[in-house]
């Protein structure tokens, strides 16, 4: 999964830089998948914890919150400083990550412009134990049943606001995405509920698994490209049977232990895409004040390079951005942070 979301976050990037072929369609589909996947990847982590839910919510924020939010008020420093924004009235709410609660994209598209993102998930964070204990004792066939009805939800959710102006609400509002945060945290407990009859899980054959995924990867890219050619889809289509689907359909079959010998799966697992999916929230908070710093760099010289040299300069620039900044940031405040919210 680390490789998958390593080149998610490539995929982020490259729309952002404008390369051929990373589209918005694609971009919203990963946003999608990148809720999906913290919710299913927390439900792993901490599901099991017996904490109430007040110490739980306390650990759980102390270690998430080091893992990016140092990082992110260093970004915000400078492009407070050099951009046009300024001081503004809001910019508290971008302070303490509460900016996508301000109704209306311009606000929460301000300052860092990706970092909606993690004011959604901070949301998603905090309301995490709650959560935790509601879907706790839920048997096979509710937990089946809630999922098919998390898929609903949003499905009416998006329907009735799709045609809104902004897309507030359908992309950023932090409701709406604990909706996808919360199917991720299902989805987990949906398939460790699958065992055999001994006890453990059973294997695909290699072709078998490499044909699953293959099939997969195809349908997602059909229902992408298929957005495309069919503009005229009604927008809840559009985010329930394009994006959200799919997204859950990618997180099931490459995190389900009887699919990892699939070929597919074994090159996700390459060394460099499980690196950069490691560092996807570090390249995440630092790629929009990389690019822009490039850019007024390249400008500052009077340099013009052709399309694809600054495409990879400012990729390069983020990456090793992103190296440094988990090295001497990321990982320091959270061995830091982990002391503070270590069960007593």
């Amino acid at each position: 999964m680390d490789g998958l979301r390593g080149l998610a976050v490539l995929e982020v990037v490259g729309y952002h830089m404008g390369v051929w072929g990373c589209t918005a369609m694609f971009s919203r589909l990963v946003m999608t998948f990148f809720f999906i996947v913290s919710g299913f990847f927390m439900m792993k982590r901490y599901g099991g914890s017996n904490l109430g839910v007040i110490k739980a919510m306390k650990r759980i924020l102390m270690r998430r919150m080091g893992s990016f939010l140092p990082l992110y008020w260093l970004t915000l420093v400078p492009i407070v400083l050099f951009s046009e924004f300024g001081v503004r009235w809001d910019l508290p709410f971008h302070i303490f990550l509460m900016q996508s609660w301000i109704p209306g994209p311009y606000y929460a598209f301000s300052y860092n412009q990706a970092a909606w993102f993690m004011s959604s998930l901070l949301a998603c964070y905090v309301c995490f134990p709650l959560m935790t204990k509601a879907f706790g004792r839920l048997s096979l066939c509710r937990g089946a049943l809630l999922l098919v009805a998390f898929a609903i939800t949003y499905f009416i959710t998006v329907a009735c606001v799709v045609n809104s102006s902004d897309g507030y609400v359908y992309y950023i509002f932090p409701i709406t995405r604990m909706i996808e945060f919360a199917s991720g945290m299902m989805l987990y407990r949906f398939l460790t509920w699958y065992r055999t009859k001994d006890g453990s899980r059973s294997q695909l054959s290699w072709q078998r698994a490499t044909s699953v995924e293959l099939c997969a990867m195809a349908v997602t890219v059909a229902c992408v490209v298929g957005a495309s050619f069919f503009p005229l889809m009604p927008g809840a289509f559009q985010f329930t049977l394009l994006w959200y689907l799919p997204a859950m359909m990618l997180i099931a079959v490459f995190t389900g232990a009887r699919l990892r010998r699939g070929a597919v799966a074994r090159l996700l697992s390459s060394k460099w895409l499980v690196m950069l999916g490691r560092l996807s929230m570090e390249i995440y908070i630092v790629h929009y004040l990389t690019l822009v710093l490039t850019r007024k760099a390249l400008e500052a010289v009077n340099v013009s390079l052709p399309l694809p040299l600054h495409w990879l300069l400012a990729l390069l620039v983020t990456l090793l951005t992103a190296c440094v900044a988990h090295r001497l940031i990321t990982v320091p405040v959270k061995q830091w942070m982990s002391g503070f919210s270590s069960p007593t």
